[in-house]
């Protein structure tokens, strides 16, 4: 019995993500035509989420034309059904949460976390590498999410306790928006341009409100260390030049999955082991 509800979590998940490909398809052709997001989730009701990859294609080529010359060659075009199955994959894959045994005793609310959180990263993730955007709605909707979440956790009969665990996720949270503001504003100064837009900042605020002070530590040492060898690869290859754009959010959902995914011990081990041998 228990694996048969294993099995049926997994495929629960896999049509999860389906159904947040689809969205992100609605948000990417609505984009494309520069029309309205706010209202988004009307077009879910009336199930207008069974978009052609022509549709969509069509008009990001025209927002592509729009868009400054340096950004738009750095866009990436996935067809709507590499979108679907990208998501229906991740969140899938996430019902395997290391602290959670589907095939032995579920917890189906660390099933229905994993879910939320693996839709909210690929969201971001997808979004960002098509239009170097992350939308304002979908930050606070995920941020406002983050809070109730960790005061569902944190909540203790011990109000000292209650605050304490709270103050973790706080703290991480200002220091991520903080640190990446400070950081943005050196490189500004630096460089002449942008090396981190408004969404990275804010996202990394939120990153600090789901993982927590180690968590976001880790996320963002593993998210600099991934940009920069992607960055290094790219640009050896030659399919990046200096003064491009690269989106930086996806690195940061990536960290953030790859860290939440096996939880933070995993990698505090694998850095003291690391260090052990040298």
């Amino acid at each position: 019995m228990n694996k048969l509800t294993g099995y049926f979590i997994l495929i629960a998940g896999g049509l999860i993500g389906i159904y947040v490909g689809k969205f992100i398809n609605l948000i990417s052709f609505r984009r494309a035509k520069n029309q309205s997001v706010s209202n988004i989730f009307t077009g879910l009701i009336r199930n207008k989420i069974s978009l052609s990859s022509k549709e969509i294609e069509d008009g990001e080529v025209k927002l592509f034309a729009k868009d400054n010359a340096k950004r738009t060659n750095r866009f990436i075009r996935l067809n709507p059904e590499s979108v679907e199955i990208a998501c229906s994959c991740i969140v899938m894959i996430s019902s395997l949460y290391t602290e959670n045994d589907i095939y032995r005793d579920p917890q189906y609310i660390r099933i229905l976390e994993s879910w939320i959180i693996s839709s909210i990263l690929i969201f971001f993730t997808i979004i960002d590498l098509k239009y170097f955007w992350v939308p304002e709605t979908a930050f606070r909707f995920a941020f406002s999410l983050a809070i109730v979440r960790n005061f569902f956790y944190s909540i203790n009969t011990n109000f000292l306790k209650t605050i304490t665990a709270l103050s973790n996720y706080l703290v991480a949270s200002l220091l991520g928006y903080v640190s990446f503001l400070i950081i943005a504003y050196i490189a500004k100064h630096i460089i002449g341009k942008k090396a981190l837009g408004e969404g990275d900042i804010k996202l990394s605020a939120l990153l600090g409100m789901l993982l927590g002070l180690k968590g976001w530590l880790i996320t963002i040492s593993l998210s600099f260390l991934l940009s920069f060898i992607i960055v290094l690869t790219l640009m050896v290859i030659g399919k990046l030049k200096i003064g491009e754009y690269i989106p930086f959010a996806p690195f940061l959902c990536l960290s953030a999955f790859l860290v939440w995914f096996t939880n933070n011990e995993y990698w505090i081990n694998g850095i003291y082991s690391f260090n052990s041998i040298w």
